[in-house]
């Protein structure tokens, strides 16, 4: 039995990476998860721009990956993790907008709303709770998220 994929997702779990999706990694040919796992080494070892280079190339090269919605969340993480927030959200949005079907999409869309509320931007951040409701109603938070936006 191969555990490398356990492993990964415990380190990913307790480095605040992505969670391994096997459905993504059952449909990814296997040079994909290759290259992506060569970028998490880079994440996992501190190697922040390294990292988003790496990122960066997976999604400019194989934007119709079934990772590469893990490629742009890994990305943003490493963005964010340099201080680079204006990239970081930039990256998490285009996730949220190119991926709405992605099991990363719902997470994101709510960290993007919340920097929106840390920016000052209320309305933004209104209109992605509310969005945000309405795409995932059966969501835990969904109402929760309504309610935020009709207090803004």
């Amino acid at each position: 039995m191969n555990l490398l994929p356990v492993a990964i997702v415990l380190v990913l779990a307790q480095s605040g990476g992505t969670s391994f999706d096997s459905r993504a990694d059952a449909d990814a040919p296997p040079e994909h998860r290759e290259r992506l796992d060569a970028c998490v080494g880079h994440l996992e070892s501190l190697a922040l721009k390294k990292a988003e280079a790496c990122y960066a190339s997976f999604y400019k090269d194989l934007p119709s990956s079934p990772l590469a919605d893990e490629a742009l969340y890994d990305l943003a993480l490493a963005r964010e993790r340099q201080g680079n927030r204006d990239g970081a959200l930039t990256t998490r949005t285009t996730l949220v907008d190119g991926y709405p079907r992605s099991p990363l999409a719902p997470q994101t869309k709510l960290d993007v709303a919340e920097a929106r509320v840390s920016e000052g931007d209320l309305l933004a951040a209104a209109e992605l709770f509310t969005s945000y409701a309405r795409r995932y109603p059966r969501a835990p938070r969904a109402s929760e998220q309504l309610e935020r936006a009709a207090i803004i």
